[in-house]
């Protein structure tokens, strides 16, 4: 981008061609397409050497300035555009923190039409997640397992399992004990003291859910977790099969179905999100496929 564009001063001078090089020569002034225009001189000069040049040419005059730099001297020397830009500037805070569309996750419809009821007075309204939780647990509380509200930019999730549809593991004395590592996704948590939240990453081995909690006696005692905690996680699957001559796009998809029986999922619940393929070649006779899977699953069985 040209100095111009960023921003220069503009400057119409009465003195001679000859004493206004002298004089910025002598005070180390940069000037630029410096010419004769209606008997005079003109030129343009650098936004930070303005007041030297009003010191050194008291007989020239700074017409405008150009660029970003002139749009935004612009705006601030007019105090009606300083109003304007602080309105404008408070209405995008108060539009961002707007709710323009709320989003239900959950298993049951019935559930999904009374929760949106319940929603659709936040519309356009400011953010207010804490306060619609509460609202949709004194409304449904007793029929809900779980239930969490999160803000995403304009939009609000709302997301909760029906008591009657979840399906809790046998009472646990223990914690409940991350398996292998993963991004936590949901609780399907009856009891028992969540360390962790929704989008929190855990490695094998991490304490999810506790069973021990602190008494009015200062004293630790257990009780018994219930439930299961969903996470997305990642395999990496190897999968090889002999050569099919003139067929690869049929080798690539039985070589794919072999990876994906490869996928141990338990329940219904538990899904393949996504599928990237990592490696596709062949060598030696064979064929060879390298997929790197993320797998929504219960990490604590």
């Amino acid at each position: 981008m040209s100095m111009i564009k960023i921003g220069m001063d503009f400057y119409v001078s009465k003195y001679s061609l000859r004493s206004i090089l002298a004089i910025a020569y002598r005070n180390d002034i940069a000037l630029y397409h410096i010419k004769r225009q209606d008997n005079q001189i003109v030129f343009y000069a650098k936004v930070k050497d303005r007041k030297k040049i009003n010191e050194c040419f008291p007989h020239t005059r700074n017409e405008y300035t150009t660029g970003l730099i002139g749009m935004f001297l612009r705006i601030i020397s007019d105090k009606s555009r300083i109003i304007s830009l602080g309105i404008a500037v408070i209405l995008l805070c108060f539009i961002h923190h707007l709710t323009y569309d709320i989003e239900i996750y959950g298993n049951s419809n019935e559930i999904d039409d009374r929760i949106y009821e319940i929603s659709k007075p936040y519309l356009y309204r400011l953010q207010e997640g804490g306060q619609l939780k509460k609202e949709i647990k004194e409304e449904l509380g007793s029929e809900l397992s779980f239930i969490e509200v999160y803000t995403n930019g304009n939009n609000v999730e709302i997301r909760y399992k029906k008591k009657e549809n979840i399906e809790l593991k046998e009472k646990n004395e223990g914690p409940l004990v991350a398996q292998k590592d993963g991004l936590i996704a949901s609780f399907d948590v009856s009891s028992g003291f969540k360390q962790y939240k929704i989008n929190d990453t855990v490695k094998a081995g991490d304490i999810i859910v506790n069973n021990e909690m602190i008494d009015s006696n200062n004293l630790v005692k257990n009780i018994e977790v219930e439930g299961k905690v969903y996470a997305y996680t990642w395999t990496r699957i190897n999968v090889e099969m002999k050569e099919i001559k003139g067929n690869d796009a049929y080798s690539f998809y039985l070589l794919l179905l072999e990876a994906r029986n490869m996928i141990e999922l338990e329940t219904k619940e538990e899904y393949i999100v996504e599928e990237n393929v990592l490696q596709y070649y062949t060598s030696d006779g064979k064929m060879y496929l390298e997929v790197l899977f993320s797998v929504y699953e219960d990490i604590t069985s």
